[in-house]
């Protein structure tokens, strides 16, 4: 890989790349798992990225054509990237003449180099070794893990830890009771999720526990599940805006049945879903609401989640993890296959659909609130 060195942001510190080596460090880092029979793509412009796009290798070779065409779409809809390192994770052996994958990388190089784009450095980890394309760096896979840094498999990164057994019995027998009482509305559910994510390490108390049960139950509602969302991804202020247009859209489908109550079943996540093409959402936040839901998962018996993990799913995918997106998705149909939000972005995700703010941003991505600090200088 050539100087000057590339810097990846948006994670706990900015991380320095300065070889294919670095690149197959700092991968797992970034994703938080290792990728599995993946390829992983990290942009650049002007030597600085924060985005990653990681692909399933295509196990065909009559396949690399169509795989190569959507890996070049996703790094054209970053408007500033000039550069791209490349990583490929695979359990086929290194091989005495050649790496695995070899063609797909050299087939890759030159489809890059025709809209502008340059392959800096190619590198695989495969089952017995790691070895740099179209250079001589090569080692063991030892040299690859850090220590301090967990590698887990996408199911051990989203497995979710149960609550403690008195705390997971309050919470399960109510919400199994909730499914034969009255839903709570909107505003009940909605002041739920606004304190547990004002106090996401709150202990296992009665409080907590209540308002768990409300956001579980609330969740199947679509109107509040549309106002959880927006809450979760823009902030407060944009939940209420969304809270009030569902409260609009209500109340003039009462009047259009001249005053029969009608149930929420008009609603769903369209309305944000629109708003994360057009507007970046808040990455601390969004993060910070999915380790709330991770908890009320926790609290839940497997049989209650499949809301919850909708929920989970859509801001993954809000976040452009696809990966983690698919995963809670997949796990929210096989509970409920007829969990609309779950099957929506299961759509998404095979279609390669990502959400339009990812590229408006370019290739450092979404800002974290570290990286403000970077930028000002202010962090310690």
């Amino acid at each position: 890989m050539p100087t000057p060195t590339f810097t990846l942001c948006g994670m706990t510190s900015p991380h320095s790349l300065s070889s294919a080596h670095d690149a197959l460090i700092a991968i797992p880092k970034m994703f938080g798992y290792r990728p599995h029979e993946s390829l992983v793509a990290l942009p650049f412009a002007d030597q600085r990225g924060g985005a990653a796009i990681r692909m399933d290798l295509p196990q065909v070779r009559a396949h690399h054509e169509p795989f190569i065409e959507a890996l070049i779409e996703h790094l054209t809809r970053f408007p500033d990237c000039s550069d791209v390192l490349i990583g490929i994770y695979t359990q086929s052996p290194l091989g005495d003449e050649e790496p695995p994958y070899t063609e797909l990388i050299d087939n890759l190089i030159e489809s890059a180099a025709q809209v502008g784009i340059r392959v800096v450095c190619a590198a695989v980890r495969a089952g017995d070794g790691w070895r740099e394309y179209r250079g001589d760096a090569a080692g063991e896979l030892d040299e690859l893990d850090d220590p301090h840094t967990p590698m887990h498999s996408v199911a051990e990164a989203i497995a979710i830890e149960p609550a403690p057994e008195v705390h997971l019995t309050k919470v399960a027998s109510k919400v199994a009771e909730g499914y034969r009482q009255r839903i709570p509305g909107v505003s009940t559910a909605l002041g739920a999720w606004r304190a547990l994510m004002n106090e996401p390490d709150r202990p296992n108390d009665r409080k907590r526990a209540q308002y768990e049960v409300s956001v579980a139950l609330g969740i199947m509602r679509p109107a509040f599940l549309e106002v959880l969302l927006a809450d979760a991804a823009y902030g407060e202020a944009i939940g209420n805006e969304h809270a009030r247009m569902c409260a609009a859209i209500r109340m003039a489908a009462e009047d259009e049945c001249e005053g029969l109550e009608v149930d929420d079943s008009f609603a769903n996540a369209e309305n944000v879903t629109e708003r994360c093409h057009l507007d970046p959402i808040d990455l601390d936040r969004s993060a910070r609401a999915l380790g709330v839901l991770r908890r009320i998962l926790g609290a839940l018996e497997p049989y209650q989640r499949a809301d919850v993990l909708a929920a989970a799913s859509w801001l993954e995918w809000a976040r452009g993890g696809g990966t983690f997106a698919s995963a809670y998705a997949h796990e929210s149909h096989r509970i409920d296959p007829w969990q609309r939000l779950a099957l929506n972005v299961i759509w998404n995700v095979e279609l390669c659909i990502t959400p339009g703010w990812i590229g408006m941003l370019g290739c450092q991505g979404g800002f974290r609130d570290n990286d403000f600090a970077q930028l000002l200088g202010t962090n310690e």
